[in-house]
């Protein structure tokens, strides 16, 4: 027995609806390929450099540093010789959000670490009066143990 004797009853409305499911499909896929593809990136646009002032590290390590940009950032930075010896770093920024309001920030970074000095900072909650008698009761604890451990000490000398 061959293929050439073999015969298939085919539904012909079958085998049209599945051609048409694969037209959609093979549609349905173009247009997800053509809506998902990325669309052309623009060149951004410089913001120009309105200040740009430089101060070289001189023989002490001391530096300063200055600039402003068209989009509203501003930036300074001084590294100078503070107490004892010791460098002191100071400057600050400023730009504005999204929403326009103005963002500044002022630091330090001393002998004491670096100190930030802005309204945007968060700070933490105001305590309820029952949670700052619980830091009482626990600072007060904290030192009768202090006590305790150096009278304990002292008699077993």
């Amino acid at each position: 027995m061959g293929y050439r004797n073999l015969r298939v009853n085919v539904d012909k409305e079958k085998v049209m609806a599945s051609v048409w499911c694969g037209v959609v499909l093979v549609w349905w896929c173009g247009v997800v390929v053509c809506v998902s593809s990325p669309t052309p990136q623009t060149k951004p646009t410089p913001v120009p450099i309105l200040i740009n002032y430089r101060s070289p590290f001189d023989s002490h390590g001391t530096y300063s540093f200055r600039y402003r940009t068209g989009n509203g950032i501003n930036q300074s930075q001084s590294h100078e010789p503070g107490a004892h010896g010791r460098m002191v770093t100071k400057g600050r920024y400023t730009f504005r959000h999204p929403d326009g309001s103005l963002h500044t920030l002022r630091y330090t970074a001393d002998e004491n670490g670096f100190q930030p000095d802005s309204d945007l900072l968060p700070t933490p909650f105001p305590l309820e009066p029952w949670q700052e008698e619980q830091v009482r009761f626990a600072e007060k604890e904290r030192r009768l143990k202090a006590l305790q451990e150096a009278l304990h000490s002292r008699h077993r000398n």
